[in-house]
């Protein structure tokens, strides 16, 4: 069965093993936790989305790497997204 908890976390209290980006090391806030750049995988550690994303695309180059938490390898089923929506006026 495949979990699913590769969510972005909108509360401090949701972390469950790391308080810090395990990829550059700063801190979480709430205005990163309200904004929706922390992002959880299915092994519990917890990314910032931007540096996540960077290291995602770093490590899927390689086919032995492919689709594996930064930090610890386990296999990753599912990679949350973050669609920006941007509006062009005349």
């Amino acid at each position: 069965m495949i979990k699913t908890s590769h969510v972005f976390i909108d509360d401090l209290d949701k972390l469950k093993f790391n308080k810090v980006c395990l990829i550059t090391g700063k801190e979480f806030t709430e205005k990163d936790c309200k904004s929706k750049n922390v992002i959880m995988l299915e092994c519990n550690h917890a990314f910032c989305y931007k540096a996540f994303m960077l290291s995602y695309n770093e490590l899927n180059k390689d086919i032995m790497s492919y689709r594996k938490c930064p930090y610890c390898m386990t296999d990753i089923f599912k990679v949350p997204y973050k669609f920006i929506k941007k509006t062009y006026r005349d």
